[in-house]
């Protein structure tokens, strides 16, 4: 059995393009992703998933983000798509997942070990837009022509991998322009965590699953409302 050496967050380094292209069908990876008009998508160096165990290696990926701003310039979303281009090859992977919250985070997904695949989501209470900024998107916002940025921002993650070694990481930093989803969410949430985020980031899990354990690849972004 092969396993994944590294955590499942990356870094960010530099920008493949200088413009965005507007998205609509755009290819990242193994999958291909879906939005509505109003999002610009921008390739992103990917050095690919270190693996060990048995043997090592890496698993090719690429990460593209897709952008949505207000007709004024502000940012309302960032959605940094990270998604394996061809797994493992041959042979299986195991994992060892820790999918735990905090006391201002909400967690849900599998833990143990010598699992046949990994998944979980998270979403978070309102944060420093800048420091978020800076440990997820820091080389994204200057191709944007640095766009007006809120002062707090709502994080969202939601990962799959399976057996084959392929796998979907999903990013979101969510302003306060996003209107979130109505509903009732059926578990306590942290405190700070709000109802309407929970279902967003419950909505992406929903669609990150459906998409990694489908023949056609498709990753469609749910819903998307904004103030403005």
């Amino acid at each position: 059995m092969m396993r994944i050496a590294s955590i499942w967050h990356f870094m960010l380094v530099s920008l493949l393009v200088a413009s965005g292209a507007m998205a609509a069908d755009v290819r990242v990876g193994r999958i291909t992703v879906q939005t509505d008009a109003g999002w610009r998508a921008f390739a992103l160096d990917d050095l690919g998933v270190n693996y060990g165990g048995d043997v090592s290696g890496t698993i090719p990926s690429e990460t593209k983000a897709f952008v949505h701003e207000s007709a004024d310039k502000q940012l309302n979303a960032m959605v940094i798509v990270r998604a394996s281009i061809g797994g493992l090859g041959q042979g299986k992977m195991a994992y060892s997942p820790v999918c735990k919250g905090t006391a201002d985070m909400l967690a849900v997904g599998n833990s143990g070990f010598n699992r046949n695949y990994s998944e979980c989501w998270s979403v978070s209470r309102k944060q420093d837009a800048q420091t978020i900024l800076r440990s997820r998107a820091a080389r994204v916002l200057p191709s944007l022509g640095n766009p007006q940025v809120p002062e707090s921002l709502i994080l969202i993650t939601s990962h799959y991998a399976n057996e084959s070694g392929n796998f979907l990481e999903v990013t979101l930093l969510l302003a306060p322009t996003f209107l979130g989803r109505e509903g009732q969410f059926n578990a306590t949430l942290p405190e700070g965590v709000e109802t309407r985020f929970a279902l967003v980031g419950q909505d992406f899990a929903k669609a990150v699953r459906d998409c990694m354990n489908s023949f056609s690849g498709k990753f469609s972004f749910p819903s998307m409302a904004f103030s403005k």
